[in-house]
């Protein structure tokens, strides 16, 4: 495991070099995990069950998520050069960002209270 001031922690299998990132949302509520399984999944922390697991058809690997700041929506970002915008409340995915040409490894997002 490795973590930083960011928020995220990485956990790396040595043996394959595989590597999960973890992303904390609101209030250290929620937790997103990003892997090679082409998911976000969307954790509560408060007894570590399944709130909501994120996948698309076309997504592959997803390498990064960023919450917004209420955690209402979350960003995500994966190979298939696209980010995509999902409603955690519903499950559903609101909003697909074209445009890269090489997957999307990471992503920052400024998200300002009104």
């Amino acid at each position: 495991m490795v973590g930083g001031q960011s928020g995220i922690i990485h956990i790396w299998d040595l043996k394959t070099d595989h590597n999960e990132q973890l992303v904390i949302g609101l209030f250290d509520k929620m937790l997103v995990t990003t892997s090679g399984d082409c998911s976000a999944k969307v954790w509560r922390t408060k007894d570590w069950t399944l709130m909501r697991e994120l996948r698309h058809d076309a997504q592959r690997w997803v390498w990064d998520a960023a919450f917004t700041l209420d955690s209402r929506y979350l960003f995500t970002g994966s190979s298939d050069s696209y980010a995509r915008l999902w409603n955690l409340e519903k499950g559903t995915l609101e909003r697909e960002y074209c445009g890269h040409q090489k997957p999307i490894t990471a992503l920052a997002f400024r998200d300002q209270a009104v």
